[in-house]
């Protein structure tokens, strides 16, 4: 008994494993089939997601429309993609319009024989003028042409497609300006302009500030310009203290060497070789700054060591206000 129970059990099984497996086959699955690549290889399929659904022609109100003319007698409507992608012509390069006409014209490549006919049935526009994306790829083979058969008809041409671009970009240009100059805020060469004139006037505030500050540190400082009348660096400097002596500087001069130099113009011009050794100067020029009154840090500063400009002289002693 227990043994015709096994064996009808057995005879379920197998019955039920083989439906599933002729279920599976005649699906068309690759379950079995693909089993060794493993556990992992199995994919649920991709459910649509609603924007899907909801374009679908079944759920459409096209396919509602559509579904009510087989019923009621309505005709079928396109879609609005459809109607759109009908209203918007196909947009074509001048390579993709150069070879439609190639092709019409049963030419096999362009030539010195072929390319006049092949420029007149290239589209224009409304005044005459081949586009822009056309022209970029029949002038160069015009230039070709002319130049491998410079005769005057083949340099005419391309003089003439020439002239034509020329023309187009300066229609562009004439209606570039119109606009920047209804629409001021369009032209980023003004945007440039405006910058480069703020940048003037921050230029000259900063040195009419620097400029008063100076004003007053002539009042208070005396600058003592250290130099060797030898050495051409000094000489060279003399030019910087003197337009610091110009503007309103008290300036002494202290020649180590011995030689003065006449030209520094300053109220004394002295030779003093012990001031190097007192404030430490290893090397030339020097421009020490002293201040007449008690009310600086220090009442001598070292202003520049070595040959500086006026700039950079100025700034230096803008800093020691700050």
């Amino acid at each position: 008994m227990r043994f015709r129970t096994l064996s009808v059990n057995l005879s379920l099984l197998l019955f039920i494993g083989g439906t599933a497996i002729s279920d599976v086959r005649a699906a068309g699955n690759s379950f079995l089939e693909e089993s060794e690549r493993g556990w992992f290889w199995y994919k649920d399929p991709t459910e649509p997601s609603d924007e899907d659904y909801s374009m679908s022609p079944e759920n459409s109100a096209d396919g509602d429309m559509n579904r009510e003319a087989s019923s009621g007698g309505i005709s079928p409507q396109p879609s609005a993609v459809s109607r759109n992608s009908e209203d918007v012509p196909e947009q074509k390069s001048g390579a993709d319009v150069l070879s439609a006409i190639m092709r019409e014209k049963g030419y096999a490549e362009l030539g010195e024989d072929n390319i006049d006919d092949v420029i007149s049935a290239l589209p224009r526009s409304a005044d005459g003028y081949i586009g822009s994306s056309s022209l970029g790829v029949i002038l160069p083979k015009t230039l070709e042409i002319a130049v491998d058969h410079p005769t005057s008809v083949n340099v005419e041409r391309y003089f003439q497609l020439q002239r034509m671009t020329m023309n187009k970009s300066e229609n562009f240009a004439a209606a570039a300006r119109s606009i920047v100059i209804e629409s001021p805020e369009l032209d980023e060469m003004g945007a440039v302009v405006k910058s480069l004139k703020q940048r003037e006037t921050e230029e000259r505030m900063q040195k009419e500030s620097m400029d008063e500050t100076l004003h007053e540190l002539s009042g208070t400082l005396t600058l003592v310009y250290v130099y060797n009348g030898s050495c051409p660096f000094c000489r060279q400097g003399v030019t910087e203290i003197n337009s610091l002596a110009d503007s309103g500087f008290t300036v002494v001069g202290i020649s180590l060497d011995g030689i003065i130099l006449e030209d520094l113009h300053a109220v004394r011009n002295i030779h003093a070789p012990s001031i190097a050794s007192l404030y430490g100067i290893k090397s030339v020029p020097v421009l020490l700054g002293f201040y007449r009154n008690d009310e600086a840090k220090d009442p001598v500063v070292i202003m520049s060591n070595g040959l500086l400009s006026l700039s950079e002289i100025r700034k230096r002693m803008v800093s020691l206000k700050k």
